[in-house]
């Protein structure tokens, strides 16, 4: 076979990419970050057995919504902490999350704890909160009744509730970052 320019330049640019391409393969297993705010939480949500996976922006609703959080399958009554320090400034009952919880967190963002099946004690909207503390527990209220139990954790930027981030990659650098934290860390204001 002869090769032209135009066949040479092809064999040129596919080498290239294979090149490129030897060294770019993600390990089994890795966490991929695709986002910039792909960091951790101070702490994981749910203390205990759990399981999840990335649902963020999954259909929902027969195809009339996305999934704005994701979700974190555990045993009914399982504890649920705050991920970051911040103010309860929403603690109600709607049909669709159920038992809730709004969280303005000190990071500047806004957290949204959906499905509970009860919430700790002392917790009220206004109520100051560290990450780690008690907020309540995993339950399956609101539209979930016929659900597994779970919480659904939201999570929006800026403080700004419908301007929704994916928690996943930070729920993964979380992982092992476990348990309820009974009283403030050294400094906590």
């Amino acid at each position: 076979m002869k090769f032209t320019p135009r066949l040479r330049s092809i064999g040129v640019g596919l080498a290239a990419v294979t090149a490129l391409g030897a060294g770019c393969t993600a390990a089994p297993n890795a966490i991929v970050k695709t986002d910039n705010y792909a960091n951790q939480f101070d702490r994981f949500p749910v203390v205990g057995s759990v399981s999840y996976q990335n649902d963020y922006g999954a259909s929902r609703g027969g195809g009339t919504r996305s999934h704005a959080g994701v979700d974190l399958m555990a045993k009914r009554g399982q504890k649920v902490v705050s991920v970051e320090s911040g103010t309860i400034t929403s603690k109600k009952y709607s049909s669709s999350c159920g038992y809730s919880l709004g969280i303005s967190g000190d990071d500047g963002n806004y957290y949204l704890y959906c499905h509970l099946n009860g919430y700790a004690s002392g917790i009220a909207n206004g109520t100051r909160v560290w990450a780690g503390r008690q907020v309540g527990t995993v339950g399956s209220t609101g539209n979930a009744s016929y659900a597994y139990p779970h919480l659904h954790l939201e999570m929006h930027r800026n403080g700004s509730y419908g301007s929704a981030m994916n928690p996943y990659y930070r729920l993964r650098n979380a992982e092992g970052r476990t348990g309820v934290l009974t009283s403030p860390p050294k400094g906590w204001r």
